[in-house]
């Protein structure tokens, strides 16, 4: 599996410089996303003394948001900041999106 900057299995790999702007791109939208689950949960269930329910909200939005993440990158090979900057995340023998299991494998190594 390779980030490619076309469809076609013979695309070259994108050049680092793009893949880290993809990938703090995906960081800040995920980490923003996480951060306005925790303060949601915070505000509305923490604060009014329904702490477990609260703590579950914020670990099940974490989990959701990566979860997203990876199944756009198994079924489209994109995430937004591939998206902005042209990458997809490709199987190298076929060039097609590379499924969701590899992509959820993929993001628990590689966390992007």
């Amino acid at each position: 599996m390779t980030t490619a900057s076309s469809d076609g299995p013979s695309a070259p790999a994108a050049e680092i410089d793009r893949r880290f702007l993809a990938l703090a791109i995906d960081r800040l939208l995920g980490w923003g996303l996480m951060v306005g689950i925790g303060a949601a949960s915070w505000f509305f269930l923490i604060d009014a003394g329904q702490t477990v329910v609260g703590w579950v909200v914020v670990v099940l939005g974490v989990l959701l948001v990566g979860l997203l993440f990876a199944v756009l990158t198994g079924l489209r090979g994109l995430t937004p900041g591939k998206a902005l900057l042209g990458l997809r995340v490709v199987h190298h023998g076929t060039g097609t999106p590379i499924g969701i299991g590899p992509a959820i494998m993929r993001s628990l190594i590689v966390a992007a």
